[in-house]
C-alpha cells in the first residue's frame, strides 16, 4: 500500500494488511458497536434473538448497509456466529428478511427499547 499525502499529514504508515478509516467510519462502527452491546443486554439478554445460543454474539443489519439499511433497533438483530454466518441465506441469517422485521418489532416493543433519532 502506498503512502498518501494525508496518510503522511496524520503520521500513519502504511503497513501490509491495516486499512485506513476515515473518522466518520470509526464514528459509525463505534456508535453501531456500542448499540449492538446495548442490545445484547437490554433485549436479547445475552442470547442469539434466533437460536437462543448464547456464545460468540454478533449484530447483524436485516436490511444491509450497502442497501440503505440504518444502524437502528429496527434493522439490528442479534445473531450467535452460526446464525451469523448463514452463507446460504440471502440475508445471513436464517430467517427471511419479512421474519426477521417482525421478530425485531415485537422484540422491541416487549422491551421497550428505544435508541437515538440523530442517525435515521
Amino acid at each position: 500500500m502506498k503512502r498518501t499525502p494525508l496518510m503522511r499529514r496524520v503520521g500513519l504508515r502504511a503497513k501490509r494488511g491495516i486499512r485506513w478509516q476515515s473518522p466518520r467510519q470509526t464514528v459509525r462502527q463505534a456508535k453501531f458497536k456500542a448499540l449492538v452491546l446495548f442490545l445484547i443486554a437490554h433485549r436479547a439478554h445475552g442470547r442469539c434473538e434466533i437460536c437462543g445460543g448464547m456464545w460468540n454474539l454478533w449484530g447483524h443489519h436485516i436490511v444491509l448497509r450497502s442497501q440503505g439499511g440504518k444502524d437502528t433497533p429496527e434493522n439490528t438483530i442479534i445473531a450467535c456466529g452460526n446464525c451469523h454466518d448463514h452463507h446460504k441465506y440471502t440475508n445471513g441469517i436464517p430467517l427471511s428478511m419479512v421474519e426477521a422485521v417482525i421478530l425485531v418489532a415485537q422484540l422491541n416493543q416487549k422491551y421497550d427499547i428505544k435508541w437515538g433519532d440523530d442517525d435515521r
